[in-house]
């Protein structure tokens, strides 16, 4: 099979690092990014759609608090 340098797979989901595959899969341009989330995952690992110079104004639940 041919190596495609524009094409990223994951063939297996690795529950000791969910964060590992949420980062190889965020889509972003630098004004607006998608998170990549597992379906299953920690609430603190919640997919989120970012736009640049937007922010929330509530208290954000971190997974190491």
């Amino acid at each position: 099979m041919p190596v495609d340098s524009w094409r990223l797979v994951s063939r297996r989901f690795s529950l000791e690092t969910p964060a590992e595959a949420e980062t190889l899969f965020a889509v972003a341009n630098g004004y607006m990014g998608i998170r990549g989330a597992h379906d299953e995952g920690l609430p603190s690992n919640d997919p989120g759609f970012f736009l640049n110079g937007f922010h929330e104004t509530w208290p954000i639940p971190y997974g190491e608090a």
